[in-house]
């Protein structure tokens, strides 16, 4: 997260106060100094040093501003689960059940899981999706999905098993073999997600893709302390 961002919530932080609830205690000292530096300018003075002390001790924190990036990670988590299990309703009752089968065998939403696991259950998800109605012209999800494969995936079969299920899913892009038709390939590229999610990736002549520095997205790394909150969502 930017530091401005940091700064951003440490003005507003609300601090619970007897009888009055939580307020923006920095926010209202800030308007009481600024109102009367009108009268008497050393108040604009003693206002710049309580900023100063004041947001030293909360963005100026690491344990703060940690507190405030694994907040995010939740919120970005619920957020993104909220879309996967509205997309999963929309599934009849067989790819439900497929799309299931699939997370059960990798254990999602129990632990960690492998690198990727997520990744791959999301374009499991959107190619079923996809085989039962026509692709939308700007999918939303897209970019993420495609960044997130360039980040996450290091083994070179993996990372082309993430770019063919993107590109199918692109409705701009055309099919990587001209002489199948898109359901087939579709349905190729759900069968080796199937297999290979969960288990050790097979071993490849090509030597791995270096791991980009940029962090992964926490929505498919989800931290320990929501686990739960995945199962209260299922």
């Amino acid at each position: 997260m930017p530091w401005w961002t940091y700064l951003k919530a440490g003005f507003w932080q609300r601090v619970s106060l007897p009888l009055v609830g939580p307020v923006p205690l920095n926010a209202a000292a800030a308007l009481g100094f600024a109102l009367a530096g009108c009268d008497e300018p050393i108040f604009w003075a003693a206002g710049a040093t309580w900023q100063v002390a004041w947001l030293g001790g909360t963005a100026g924190r690491t344990a703060y501003r940690r507190r405030l990036a694994e907040a995010g990670q939740r919120g970005a988590w619920r957020g993104l689960e909220e879309r996967r299990l509205q997309l999963y309703q929309q599934l009849p009752a067989p790819q439900r059940q497929r799309h299931l089968a699939l997370r059960a065998h990798a254990k999602l939403g129990e632990t960690p899981g492998e690198p990727g696991a997520e990744l791959f259950a999301w374009l499991h998800l959107k190619l079923l999706l996809a085989q039962i109605g026509p692709r939308p012209a700007a999918d939303p999800d897209l970019p993420r999905l495609h960044a997130a494969a360039a980040v996450e995936l290091t083994d070179p079969a993996r990372a082309r098993l993430a770019d063919e299920a993107v590109a199918l899913l692109a409705p701009r892009q055309g099919l990587a073999d001209a002489t199948l038709s898109w359901q087939a390939q579709a349905e190729a590229v759900l069968e080796r997600l199937e297999r290979g999610l969960g288990s050790p990736a097979a071993p490849s002549s090509s030597p791995p893709r270096a791991a980009t520095q940029i962090p992964p997205p926490p929505i498919f790394a989800p931290p320990s302390d929501i686990v739960r909150d995945r199962k209260m969502l299922e």
